[in-house]
């Protein structure tokens, strides 16, 4: 984590991030990430092979006016580019 308080959720658990944390998540692992607090939050993702879906996913983000999209097929089709399966 970089800055901020972000919550994961590893092994069906919610679990709170801070400033200087690391979180390991092992592939093919189901996990989750989000911000909860009215304050903003970065935290370095390390995923070898991975990093086209982070920039075309901030892209997308960009253009649509509400996230998550209200197109689900969109965001699921968008996901198997990526070997990524939102459920």
């Amino acid at each position: 984590m970089l800055e901020g308080t972000i919550e994961v959720l590893l092994d069906g658990e919610w679990r709170q991030a801070h400033r200087g944390d690391f979180i390991l998540i092992p592939p093919q692992t189901v996990h989750a990430y989000r911000n909860s607090t009215d304050q903003p939050a970065r935290f370095l993702v390390m995923a070898p092979g991975h990093d086209r879906f982070f920039f075309e996913l901030v892209d997308w983000m960009h253009r649509e006016p509400v996230w998550p999209p209200t197109d689900r097929d969109a965001l699921v089709e968008f996901g198997r580019r990526h070997d990524t399966i939102y459920v």
